[in-house]
């Protein structure tokens, strides 16, 4: 068997204009936290910031957010659920209106459970400046908590 052999590396390097760079990373990034919540109601806002703070991205009162820029966003949220008695009714829902049309963009519901730890992420498309706020539901006859909720929310810069 022969090992002595030559070889030629013949390629070509592509000449012309370099194309654009892609988008990379996140444009910002809103953070809350929220009142725990023990009767059916909008959940209220607490502790919150954005990032960077000079951006208009993202405004807020103490129970709404508004997405203010049409792109795509990282909405991550979590918590926990619990139920003192014997009814698991309660839930909490994300709720986004865009362009007029309102959605439960997230749900999250006890669902036989006494106690839930939670987190979910979602990507939210906005075609228009979006409003968005939490409630959280139970039924007259629950003990429901809803303890320790976050809200993350990132910019994509695209």
């Amino acid at each position: 068997m022969d090992l002595d052999s030559d070889y030629t590396l013949d390629f070509i390097i592509p000449e012309g204009p370099t194309g654009p760079t892609g988008p990379i990373g996140i444009t910002a990034i809103f953070y809350t936290n929220f009142e725990n919540a023990t009767s059916a109601s909008y959940l209220t806002l607490i502790r919150t910031n954005v990032v960077p703070e000079n951006f208009n991205i993202f405004a807020f009162t103490n129970n709404t957010i508004f997405l203010n820029e049409i792109g795509y966003y990282e909405i991550s949220f979590s918590g926990r659920l619990k139920e003192t008695g014997s009814t698991t009714s309660s839930s909490v829902i994300i709720k986004t209106e865009d362009n007029g049309v309102e959605e439960n963009f997230i749900t999250i519901s006890l669902d036989n459970s006494q106690e839930i730890y939670f987190s979910q992420t979602k990507i939210l498309k906005a075609n228009s400046s979006v409003r968005l706020v939490i409630e959280f539901n139970k039924s007259s006859t629950s003990n429901g908590i809803l303890e320790n909720a976050n809200l993350i929310i990132k910019k994509f810069p695209y």
